[in-house]
């Protein structure tokens, strides 16, 4: 029975060994294990529960109600945690499985270990110092395992490491920040926090930048959240940071210099040279899909003088034809006029020279969106871009190709007979020649 009992396959353990006081005997076939051979059946058992990730569910049912043998396996495994380096550098397994602070009940019918609190507190930290930590474990493994007693002295010792500038982690808290009993947080430079909260921020994606908002809102005071704008406005202070600072930091974070950031609000003001630049080239970019995000920034953060210097230093851009050509249809529709266009306070937008824009209307009527065509020219037009347009429509489909390329109900909106007439201002055009 010893060597069965020593070298069959886990499976075979799981399926057909049970205990002498098994309740369930009359029940399938299985190889019981008189209260003798107990000792050799939990040797199997704890060394299961050492190299397996699931040992403690197979253990449970192998000896599932017998209290004698649960008592033996639980003795074997707190011997091996009264040994600290046991304990300390276990796999995380172990925590989760069957490693459990000295004042913890087991209450469940399952295998239990007791460990000394301190150990259990420096293995729990130590997961915290992994870049991929656990740390809803960690928050879990406290919560479920620990009395307040134990919560206390975490959170002194997770203090007491977060003394180094370089270990705030996920429970940090600023230090007006006040921690309730049993809360599992620990106090740290707020300097420090503030450093590491604007590395986050920096480089993390929308759902972290959030998480980071959050956490700010529920720890951080008015002095700390000043610490942090302060810190932010630095690091702005670099056109280096701000040309590569990720477009999501910069909608949430940066303003133009006039605008106000009220208290307890995470944000800071830059040079708005820079600021405009970044967001004219997010305009003139070719791969760019909408601009309601640059618009939306622009209009709620900026004031008149912001954008009429937007304004100012957009239509310098557009001033290259290239430029003109080659942005986002997107781009001309919303925002670049004729140079006629008298741009109101407030509107945003920018002129261009008539013929560019001529041009690429032009060059839109092939386009899916050759309607907008024509409510841009009715719309912003005066009477003689459209006679210009006209004119150079005119020339453009002479092409009997180019004909043949347009929307046909475009041409039915604008093709006049050869014979007809042709009021000033109207959009259409005269003596087309077809072949």
């Amino acid at each position: 029975m010893d060597d069965i009992i020593k070298y069959c396959s886990v499976d075979i353990l799981l399926e057909y060994v049970r205990t002498w006081d098994y309740a369930n005997k009359g029940h399938g076939w299985y190889l019981f294990v008189p209260k003798s051979k107990c000792k050799t059946l939990v040797q199997r058992l704890f060394d299961i529960c050492l190299v397996c990730k699931g040992a403690i569910i197979l253990c449970s049912i192998v000896i599932e109600k017998s209290e004698f043998t649960l008592n033996l396996l639980n003795q074997k495994l707190t011997e091996w945690c009264c040994t600290e380096a046991n304990v300390i550098n276990c796999g995380l397994s172990k925590l989760k499985k069957f490693i459990r602070p000295v004042r913890y009940k087991n209450e469940n019918n399952r295998p239990c270990a007791h460990a000394d609190e301190n150990w259990v507190i420096a293995r729990l930290i130590n997961e915290l110092k992994k870049l991929d930590c656990q740390v809803k474990f960690v928050r879990f493994y406290i919560q479920y395992y620990g009395c307040n007693e134990f919560v206390e002295n975490f959170n002194t010792k997770l203090t007491l490491w977060l003394k180094s500038d370089t270990n705030e982690e996920n429970f940090c808290s600023s230090t007006s920040f006040k921690i309730g009993s049993v809360k599992i947080r620990a106090h740290t430079n707020d300097n420090w926090l503030a450093t590491r909260l604007l590395d986050q921020l920096l480089k993390v994606s929308e759902s972290r930048l959030s998480a980071v908002h959050r956490y700010i809102k529920k720890y951080g005071s008015d002095k700390f959240v000043k610490i942090l704008n302060r810190k932010l406005t630095e690091w702005l202070q670099s056109r280096e940071n701000l040309i590569h600072c990720k477009l999501n930091v910069l909608y949430e974070l940066v303003r133009p210099t006039s605008f106000r950031i009220e208290n307890r609000i995470i944000g800071a003001s830059t040079n708005d040279n820079c600021l405009t630049e970044i967001l004219i080239d997010q305009f003139l970019k070719p791969e760019v899909c909408t601009i309601w995000k640059e618009q939306s920034y622009i209009k709620k953060f900026g004031n008149d003088d912001f954008i009429r210097y937007f304004n100012k230093k957009f239509t310098e851009q557009l001033q290259l034809h290239a430029n003109v050509k080659n942005c986002k249809w997107v781009v001309i529709f919303e925002l670049v006029r004729p140079s006629s266009y008298r741009i109101k306070s407030g509107e945003i937008g920018a002129t261009t020279k008539d013929n560019w824009l001529t041009q690429r209307l032009i060059s839109e009527l092939v386009s899916p969106d050759a309607k907008l065509v024509l409510f841009v020219i009715k719309e912003f037009g005066s009477k003689q871009f459209v006679n210009d347009f006209n004119t150079n429509l005119t020339i453009w489909l002479q092409s009997v190709e180019n004909v043949n390329k347009s929307k046909w109900d475009l041409l039915f909106q604008t093709i006049n007979q050869t014979a007809g007439t042709l009021e000033t201002g109207d959009i259409k055009f005269l003596q087309l020649t077809v072949g």
